[in-house]
């Protein structure tokens, strides 16, 4: 991990049509160095598999689930910590883990689609997802396109921030989407942190 920065927080400005004091997202930026990054996709990045539907492409695997023999706490430690910063200083949700863990490469044409990843009606655990954590294993220079956009959030996560080991959180039922590649590769590490249902 790099020296620890002060988390940059999204605009106070109103957004999603109501004026609220806390920011829709967290950002730590150059969180996890280089060496860091190089360890996770020698590790974890040479068994990815296509996942595609109607109007998404990309390339992954789950790290907890395919890994599950391999002591994964190196990276889930460090991450958890920024979690537990983030949620305590602006999100407040009960939150117990991190549940979910998958390694995503999109490649040129490749997106993915608008999604909320907590699905309140549909889901049969007894968890829901909270709090959505992406660590970005590329510079945003590697690539054209790939920006995430966030529906009815009119404070934006800025291309110019997505630089090699930054992390941003925010919460999971923020609808957000990944622009179409158009050249390069984008890589991330796409984690949920879980806890009770909502009510």
């Amino acid at each position: 991990m790099n020296e620890q920065q002060e988390p940059i927080f999204g605009s106070k400005k109103s957004y999603h049509l109501v004026s609220y004091k806390k920011s829709p997202f967290v950002q730590y930026q150059n969180f996890f160095s280089i060496n860091i990054v190089n360890t996770v996709l020698s590790r974890y990045g040479t068994q990815l598999r296509t996942y595609r539907d109607d109007e998404s492409v990309f390339q992954q695997i789950s790290i907890l689930d395919n890994f599950s023999q391999i002591d994964n706490s190196w990276i889930i430690k460090p991450i958890w910590s920024l979690v537990e910063d983030a949620n305590n200083t602006n999100f407040l949700f009960n939150v117990t883990h991190i549940q979910f863990a998958n390694l995503l490469k999109f490649k040129k044409h490749d997106s993915w689609q608008w999604h909320q990843d907590c699905n309140w009606f549909f889901n049969g655990l007894p968890f829901d997802k909270k709090l959505t954590i992406i660590v970005e294993l590329n510079n945003y220079t590697d690539y054209t396109g790939g920006s995430y956009g966030c529906y009815m959030n009119t404070v934006p996560i800025p291309d110019n921030t997505l630089t090699l080991g930054t992390v941003t959180i925010f919460p999971s039922f923020i609808r957000y989407n990944v622009s179409k590649i158009l050249e390069g590769e984008k890589k991330i590490l796409v984690l949920y942190a879980v806890g009770p249902k909502f009510r």
